[in-house]
């Protein structure tokens, strides 16, 4: 699974899942790689934004190509300072809810979130904030062997 078919997955299940009864997101959300206008001033309604980081990969088998890569996703809710945190706790449960202990799969892999943790944020230049971290792992399949044997020969005496 590539990175960006692991995006791709990702994003569009968390946005199927991200709705309220109207069958629309229950805040703005800025997406990677789309155009989107910050609120502003002291009229500006709660918004959030979504991402996805990748971090190491590692071998899952010897004698595969088969590699796992670890990540989280993060969606990062941001409220006008002294308008309370209830809708960010709010909204944490929501993605609890659909984002915890999934599996999402492909032809070539399969995406793991595991336990998803909520995080309030001290306010900071007129937001306050609460990150919803979705951490997750990501299987790639591979076929034959890994790569050349290099067998360890010691120093002579």
């Amino acid at each position: 699974m590539s990175y960006e078919v692991a995006r791709q997955v990702i994003t569009s299940y968390f946005q199927a899942n991200f709705l309220n009864e109207q069958d629309a997101e229950p805040l703005p959300v800025e997406y990677p790689n789309r155009i989107y206008a910050l609120p502003d001033g002291a009229a500006a309604a709660p918004w959030a934004r979504f991402s996805i980081r990748h971090g190491m990969k590692q071998a899952t088998d010897v004698g595969t190509r088969s590699s796992r890569i670890g990540g989280e996703a993060t969606l990062q809710i941001f409220l006008p300072e002294d308008s309370g945190v209830k809708l960010g706790r709010q909204l944490g449960d929501l993605i609890i809810s659909f984002m915890e202990d999934v599996f999402l799969g492909t032809d070539d892999g399969v995406v793991r979130f595991r336990k998803v943790s909520v995080r309030e944020l001290p306010p900071d230049n007129g937001w306050d904030q609460t990150s919803v971290v979705m951490p997750f792992e990501r299987d790639i399949y591979g076929a034959g062997q890994a790569g050349t044997f290099i067998p360890y020969v010691p120093p002579g005496p």
